[in-house]
């Protein structure tokens, strides 16, 4: 696929994201994510802790594609967005096996072992890495502070192809479908 139609797919799925969000001031929203999307994403994974909470994970790094980001900073209720990553872990992963799902926890390494108690009582099934050191945001310092902005699609290249929670709504689930298809 070439650049221009490559920007021009960036440009559609840009433009119905922002049909889809319906925000109030969808100025500032447009610029916001366009902001967002412009920056590429680094995962420093050599700087989170990666853990497993089931013996059927697969320990292999994985070199998918499409790359579903979740991550949950000290903001959020731990309890109820391990809940939600629980529920796209077991009921999205087998749909979509050509996505690598990525859920990335900010917390303070003396809460790892009651985040690691919480990840195995919801049964993620995906690797999760716990970020004690603020490394995500450091290197990614362009990502807001809004909770809008911290579930997203990237592709290999760190660009990020989707803004928001893929499975909040019809409309964005098959958008996903269509950027996982595009990218294949």
């Amino acid at each position: 696929m070439n650049d221009q139609l490559k920007s021009l797919l960036s440009g559609v799925y840009l433009l119905f994201l922002f049909v889809v969000v319906g925000c109030t001031n969808s100025d500032d929203l447009r610029k916001q994510v366009s902001d967002f999307m412009s920056h590429p994403i680094h995962i420093p994974y050599d700087q989170l802790e990666k853990r497993y909470c089931s013996m059927f994970s697969d320990s292999t790094e994985s070199h998918k594609s499409i790359k579903m980001v979740y991550y949950l900073d000290s903001i959020h209720c731990t309890n109820c967005e391990i809940n939600r990553m629980a529920k796209i872990d077991v009921r999205k992963r087998d749909l979509y096996p050509d996505v690598e799902f990525v859920f990335i926890i900010k917390t303070e390494p003396s809460e790892i072992d009651h985040i690691y108690k919480l990840l195995c009582q919801s049964r993620i099934i995906s690797p999760v890495y716990l970020d004690t050191l603020n490394s995500f945001i450091s290197a990614n310092p362009h990502i807001p502070k809004s909770k809008k902005f911290h579930s997203f699609v990237m592709n290999d290249k760190d660009s990020v192809l989707m803004v928001g929670l893929p499975f909040s709504t019809n409309r964005m689930e098959t958008l996903f479908m269509k950027i996982v298809n595009d990218n294949k």
